[in-house]
């Protein structure tokens, strides 16, 4: 199978899944562009139903109120409490008390709004306001074989909704009705209902489309419902138990049903609209027939396309192919450089050219490494003589010392015989933070013994930088430049700052002297030696001979930049009293022209 064939076949592969997945999101998009508007009708729905019914409870608690606020039923009111417990014959002012009541009650707007409104009393009064003929007028009944009395209890000045019940003073008619119904504060003084009839709350609640069940809930009792086949009322809540996401469409089930919750803070209401209607199976009837035409066009279009283009590009690449198969190997060069019609094979011919150029550049750098490392092999055989002899002599020293009684001299030799230990371990290239720390420590003791109180200094390091790796004697050897060559002609006290920090991107130390200073024109000196230094070891990757006693903040910023690369940088400034010279690593990368 030759490559066109192939890339012809690829492309198919690609065009097939593309067009699945396209399918797939503008099918979902569809699907679910339908479900959202049906969510949104439902829950528009829902907050208008519950706007409508926070009015009827609004009504019923507005009746109480206004006839608690009448000061002649009031009274009326006080006057039938003590029915019953008078020692002397008051029939008059209870006759009195009943009609003015019934004239409250009796309101035109309450007959014609409302299935009745009636005050019954401990004493067993009860006194209805409306013309239904079994309507109890006068009557004296048991009021504590009602029900739902109990749900009063405690709630005292409180409305308490009832919900759908049949209506206790006309049983015989057995009508549905839901409720209002408030204690009158003050002792035995009764309570009032307001009731609104369910027949009535169904015409007015009634559900925009036929498979939608309205449910009207308070905490987890039922007080209206729409539908005749009221489901449990577990399964109602099922909608709405997660309070903390709030109001809002969810479905109810996986059957694609959707739910719709619309809540009335201020009743601690909720209306629940149930939909019927398979969601999901209708959208997916809207958005299948007319995503897979939509497929299957842009598909074959697709193919067409590729089959057409594949035929252009296959001759470029094949002189792209050529020409590497021509390339020698040994020598890295291509015979002869060609000029390939197609732009962006060009390109990548082009990149094939650099990538032999850069190659061959890297075979010369390994070559000249594999020089460096045999002279490094080299030095380190040098390096491991014996320097046993020095030992022995500081040995015969501190003796010596020892038996003139002088622990100055076996100090200094103890200090020294470390120091020389640390230096000429050859082993190991690199020492820890806080291993170039002590041997600093070792050093400035030994200044100590020569300039005495001449000199101070002071090292302030954190303690997480002690893990930190760095070339060997490099704090010791920006210290001794300080000090050789920072206090020439001037007789002041020596001061020596040496503090290190971790930082959010790196990592600095900072060393300072007191000295006279250092010249503008020798801080470019060295920062210009600097950039030679890092040219070469990151560019040409060529050897760099430097003496020991040269310039050896030159020699410290090679040591770290081979260690470190571009994350490394070194900064000297001159202070109003002498130096600051200051070496880190900023994780970013990237050198000035001041800073190296």
């Amino acid at each position: 199978m030759n490559f066109q064939k192939r890339m012809v076949m690829a492309f198919s592969a690609l065009i097939l899944a593309a067009s699945v997945i396209f399918g797939f999101i503008y099918y979902t998009t569809i699907k679910n562009n339908y479900i959202e508007t049906e969510k949104n009708n439902l829950q528009t729905a829902a907050d208008n139903y519950a706007q409508q019914f926070a009015y009827t409870v609004g009504q019923m608690e507005e009746v109480i109120s206004q006839i608690l606020s009448n000061q002649e039923a009031l009274k009326a009111i006080q006057i039938l409490s003590h029915e019953g417990n008078s020692k002397k014959d008051k029939t008059y002012y209870y006759t009195e008390a009943r009609r003015t009541l019934r004239a409250v009650l009796n309101a035109d707007y309450y007959k014609k709004s409302f299935n009745r409104v009636v005050l019954f009393m401990q004493n067993g009064t009860v006194i209805s306001g409306t013309n239904y003929k079994y309507n109890p007028v006068d009557a004296q009944m048991d009021i504590n074989g009602i029900g739902w009395l109990d749900e009063l209890s405690g709630k005292r000045g409180k409305y308490v909704l009832l919900g759908m019940h049949q209506d206790d003073w006309d049983k015989e008619n057995g009508r549905l009705v839901i409720s209002a119904v408030k204690e009158i504060l003050g002792e035995n003084l009764g309570y009032l209902e307001v009731q609104k009839e369910v027949e009535a709350l169904d015409g007015l609640f009634v559900p925009g489309n036929d498979k939608w069940s309205l449910y009207v809930i308070q905490g987890e009792k039922l007080l209206y419902s729409s539908s005749k086949d009221v489901p449990e009322m577990a399964e109602i809540l099922e909608a709405v138990q997660e309070e903390s996401e709030g109001p809002g469409t969810r479905r109810m089930n996986s059957t694609g049903e959707l739910t719709a919750v619309s809540q009335i803070q201020s009743n601690q209401l909720r209306v629940v609209i149930a939909d019927h209607t398979l969601v999901s199976r209708e959208a997916m009837k809207k958005a299948f027939p007319f995503t897979a035409m939509i497929v299957i066009l842009m598909g074959t279009g697709l193919f067409a396309c590729i089959c057409f283009m594949s035929r252009h590009m296959v001759k470029p690449i094949r002189q792209l192919k050529q020409q590497m198969e021509q390339t020698d190997i040994e020598n890295m060069k291509v015979s002869e450089q060609v000029v390939i019609a197609d732009k962006e094979i060009g390109k990548l011919y082009d990149a094939y050219i650099h990538v032999l150029r850069k190659l061959e550049q890297s075979i010369r750098k390994e070559r000249l490494l594999s020089e460096l490392q045999q002279k490094a092999q080299f030095d380190l055989l040098q390096a491991q003589v014996n320097p046993h002899f020095l030992f022995n002599v500081l040995n015969v020293i501190s003796s010596r010392g020892a038996e003139a009684d002088d622990e100055v001299i076996c100090d200094i030799c103890s200090d020294l015989a470390q120091m020389l230990r640390y230096s000429t371990d050859v082993k190991e290239k690199r020492a820890r933070l806080e291993e170039e720390v002590h041997y600093l420590r070792l050093y400035l003791t030994l200044l100590k013994f020569r300039y005495e109180d001449m000199l101070e200094y002071r090292i302030n390091i954190e303690e997480p930088l002690y893990g930190l790796e760095i070339p060997k004697m490099v704090l010791q050897q920006i210290v001794e430049n300080s000090v050789s060559h920072g206090y020439q002609d001037v007789d002041r006290i020596k001061r020596i700052c040496v503090c290190g920090s971790r930082r959010p991107d790196g990592w600095i130390i900072q060393i300072r002297d007191n000295g006279t200073g250092m010249s503008k024109e020798k801080i470019q000196e060295i920062y210009a030696r600097c950039g030679e230094i890092r040219e070469a070891l990151s560019e040409k990757r060529s050897h760099v001979e430097m003496g020991i006693g040269g310039m050896g903040l030159v020699n410290t910023y090679a040591r770290l930049y081979q260690i470190y690369g571009e994350d490394f940088f070194m900064e000297i400034r001159t202070l109003a009293e002498g130096v600051e010279v200051a070496i880190g690593v900023r994780q970013q990368g990237g050198i000035s022209c001041t800073r190296y």
